[in-house]
């Protein structure tokens, strides 16, 4: 919480601490920053050219001559004047930090040092950064500009939108190659030109802008114009590190007060959130129960269109073999030569047991495929139930992460494949065809003379008139055998409801106990967010505190510092 501004803070603190003062030297290459360098210790030590030399930070300082290469590893190592041309150009300088150049002759002594950077529009991506990513650290900058060309919209745009938004305003801007102006007035006239194009930038009522040519003083010693750049550093020296980063840490302070309120911001949303929008989720999972009843009333109709499907299916086969069995019954009527007196009770004994076979027979072979389809049914509906609650708690949990901070251990999430849950199939295939044969019971089949028929048939039998016997049960059959089909078609019916209707309740316990399970979750997180809330809450306002006071205390210091400007400026 907070932590944005406090590394701001950290940051500017830093800088208040920070001890040296760097001139930074920006600008386009081949505006001769490397040579304007030279000339202030007066001497060609950093190589030169007319394309992009310049690859790392070079930071120079007064003291013994001395040139030291500093890696990023912390380490470093000694190097000849000569070998720092194999630091130039396009040598790979990702490893190295900087190149420090002690000299005797530079115009200024610690802790003030002078910084030559690489080009800033050098194409060269990783050197153009280098300059960009030092620029935090200036104290003053020189700004180098060609003399006889007017200031280029990059060269306005690095300005304002780099320089002066860091809070840099200890800016002086130099005119390089002035003697290769012929004439003096046209030299003034861009002087006023580019004085003007400033003046109308926030922050630069009052621009510095210095005529110089380093070539000249390198080469032919122009004394003049070095004069003038030595007083301009005396002066800043003369201010003191300190009193040249007001504006700068003003700038930042700014910064560090508009995070602080958006962080501020969003400790008070994530408060919201957690006591809020958490608490939410309990109304989105009731919404998610009611729209589930919605699916289940689907559930049911894709169900009862199955069954019917399931139902003229086992229909058709046995509708299939019902003139074979007519034809079997017809054929046993027939061929029956015993007593005449026998032939009612024998045939139909006969007949009872054919059609005991030939269902047992029917149900072994078929009601096994029934049994496929209704598993199909089945998987097909709880895995699609089963991804519809999977992913509503995929969702649930995704929520409640997203827009909370809470323990990551408040829960153990159980992530479940797709697949099949026994509960749901338990107890409702129920034996298939031996348990359709228990429910006929264990009389006769289909009787296939009626009482009011059996008198006349003994009679018959009585008189040995078989053949008009067998003639007349044949008329018989084929309605025999119709109730025969049809107790059969009736019995596997009621054998598919009742295994769909187990189903459809396991189903029912499945959703249910789904629901009952996430709302014990929601209601466990939330009591959990209650809690953390009450306790996010007083540490935010411990955090905000402390922020704030140790915020108070750096502006404080600041403060200090800017009345000792007062004194120094009144003396």
């Amino acid at each position: 919480m907070y932590h944005q501004t406090n590394h701001q803070m950290e940051e500017l603190m830093k800088e208040i601490a920070r001890e040296e003062a760097f001139i930074v030297v920006v600008g386009e290459f081949n505006h001769g920053k490397t040579t304007f360098v030279n000339s202030l210790m007066g001497e060609k030590i950093l190589p030169m050219g007319i394309l992009p030399t310049t690859a790392t930070i070079n930071i120079i300082g007064k003291g013994e001559r001395k040139l030291e290469v500093h890696y990023k590893d912390a380490t470093s190592k000694a190097i000849e004047l000569d070998e720092l041309h194999s630091f130039i150009g396009d040598h790979p300088v990702e490893n190295i930090e900087m190149i420090t150049v002690q000299h005797p002759d530079v115009p200024f002594a610690a802790p003030y040092y002078m910084v030559d950077t690489p080009g800033l529009n050098d194409l060269n991506k990783t050197r153009s950064d280098v300059s960009y990513g030092f620029i935090p650290k200036a104290d003053v900058v020189f700004f180098l500009l060609k003399a006889d060309q007017p200031i280029s919209g990059t060269e306005l745009s690095f300005l304002e939108d780099t320089l002066l938004e860091e809070g840099l305003n200890n800016i002086v801007f130099v005119m390089n190659f002035a003697e290769e102006m012929d004439d003096e007035d046209e030299l003034e006239e861009m002087i006023e030109d580019l004085s003007t194009k400033l003046k109308s930038i926030k922050g630069l009522e009052s621009p510095v802008i210095i005529p110089y040519d380093a070539y000249e003083v390198l080469f032919n010693g122009n004394q003049h114009y070095l004069h003038t750049i030595e007083t301009v550093i005396s002066d800043f020296q003369a201010k003191g590190s300190k009193t040249l980063r007001q504006n700068r840490y003003r700038s930042l302070l700014e910064r560090i007060d508009q995070t602080f309120v958006l962080e501020k911001e969003e400790c008070l949303q994530l408060t919201q959130l957690k006591s809020n929008e958490v608490i939410d989720l309990q109304t989105w999972l009731s919404f998610n129960e009611q729209q589930m009843q919605e699916v289940l009333v689907q559930v049911n109709e894709y169900v009862a269109e199955q069954i019917r499907e399931i139902k003229v299916m086992a229909d058709k086969s046995i509708a299939f073999h019902q003139e074979e069995w007519r034809s079997e019954v017809a054929h046993i009527i027939d061929q029956y030569t015993g007593p005449s007196n026998q032939f009612a009770e024998r045939v139909e004994k006969e007949i009872n047991r054919y059609l005991a076979r030939e269902r047992k027979y029917w149900l072994e072979r078929y009601l096994p495929k029934v049994n496929i389809l209704i598993e199909k049914v089945r998987d097909h509906i709880v895995l699609e139930l089963i991804k519809v609650t999977e992913n509503e708690e995929s969702i649930m949990w995704k929520a409640i992460d997203a827009q909370s901070t809470y323990s990551n251990q408040s829960f153990f999430k159980t992530n479940r494949p797709a697949k099949m849950d026994p509960t749901i199939m338990a107890g409702v295939l129920t034996g298939g065809a031996a348990t359709v044969l228990v429910s006929v019971g264990t009389g006769m089949i289909v009787p296939l003379v009626g009482l009011a028929v059996y008198p006349i048939l003994r009679k018959k039998m009585e008189d040995s008139a078989l053949k008009e016997a067998k003639e007349l049960l044949s008329g018989q059959v084929s309605s025999s055998i119709d109730r025969f089909s049809l107790e059969l078609s009736g019995n596997v019916s009621t054998y598919i409801d009742e295994t769909m209707d187990g189903i459809e309740t396991n189903i029912q316990s499945y959703l249910a106990n789904h629901y009952k399970v996430a709302r014990k979750k929601l209601d466990e997180t939330i009591e959990l967010g209650k809690k953390e809330t009450h306790e996010l809450s007083l540490e935010l306002q411990q955090n905000e505190k402390q922020t704030l006071e140790k915020l108070e205390q750096i502006k404080m210091s600041i403060e200090h510092m800017n009345s000792k400007k007062l004194e120094y400026n009144h003396e």
